[in-house]
């Protein structure tokens, strides 16, 4: 337990030293991005969805590190009907070094996954993702995401979620 917590001590410092020794230009972003969810045959009873609708707000802290939100909603089917799945998912994101104008960037965190009229179907999961940053105006940028997702309640139900969207940065 003590290696643990030195860990994230150490983690947490290392952190903070970089931030204050590479402050980012723009620091927040805020973006509005089409969702698809690719469930497959996870064991969730969730018919693949295109498109959905999301939401996300980022802070970076440095050039490279950021924590970001997001609200992801979509509609698919659930057995013979239609139910909402909302995930909300917060993570800690690294953008890599550009190349030539795209930014390859990483994302590890966690979510809650919410399915209307379905009993027992709130659950969290470990959300590991990874995608890339193309500027097109000033502050404006493309962005797509590949998220995979794994049910931490139910061991056997796992999934993918993909993002394609506009990003604001300020």
């Amino acid at each position: 337990m003590f290696k643990k917590i030195s860990l994230i001590t150490l983690l947490t410092v290392g952190i903070i030293a970089s931030a204050q020794a590479n402050p980012a230009t723009n620091p927040w972003e805020v973006g509005i991005s089409a969702v698809g969810i690719a469930e497959g045959h996870s064991g969730d009873g969730l018919d693949n969805y295109f498109p959905g609708i999301g939401a996300r707000v980022g802070y970076h802290f440095t050039q490279n590190w950021s924590l970001v939100g997001e609200v992801l909603y979509t509609i698919p089917d659930y057995g013979s009907k239609s139910v909402d799945v909302v995930d909300y998912i917060g993570s800690l994101g690294y953008d890599f070094s550009p190349i030539k104008s795209v930014t390859p960037f990483a994302a590890a965190g966690f979510g809650y996954r919410t399915i209307s009229d379905v009993d027992d179907r709130d659950d969290w999961n470990l959300v590991v993702g990874a995608g890339v940053k193309v500027p097109m105006y000033d502050s404006f940028q493309f962005m797509m995401e590949g998220k995979g997702r794994w049910n931490l309640e139910n061991r056997g139900e796992q999934g993918m979620l993909g993002t394609l969207g506009v990003n604001y940065t300020f």
